[in-house]
């Protein structure tokens, strides 16, 4: 074998450590990632779960609030209770000045009474 055969033997041989070496890095690379984002996708899972829980708390909590509509209902009797209210009050406000004087006409009586019983 003359030298320029074993020169580019020796060439070829480089070309394929290098090369194998490069493949060797990209597999080490790449298998890192898929651990990393396996790691990654079962902590994002265990993370989902426990929200999942969260959440299923929360909407048995809020189950029983009233719904848009039951407010609506809600809001309509108390607009009742209220305009009732109002008309009793009116009521209880002319029956107060009733009574005054009905108190008054009671009060002029007794002075009357104890004017006359003292003569």
């Amino acid at each position: 074998m003359s030298l320029d055969q074993l020169q580019s033997i020796f060439l070829l041989v480089q070309v394929a450590q290098i090369a194998v070496t490069a493949a060797i890095a990209l597999w080490t690379v790449v298998s890192r990632r898929q651990k990393a984002n396996a790691s990654e996708i079962d902590a994002l899972r265990r993370d989902l779960a426990h929200e999942t829980g969260r959440i299923n708390l929360v909407e048995q909590q809020v189950k029983h609030l009233p719904d848009q509509g039951s407010v609506g209902r809600i809001y309509e009797e108390i607009r009742k209770i209220t305009n009732g209210l109002a008309g009793l009050e009116a009521t209880v406000t002319a029956q107060g000045t009733s009574l005054g004087q009905i108190a008054n006409n009671v009060t002029a009586l007794v002075q009357h009474e104890l004017a006359t019983s003292k003569k």
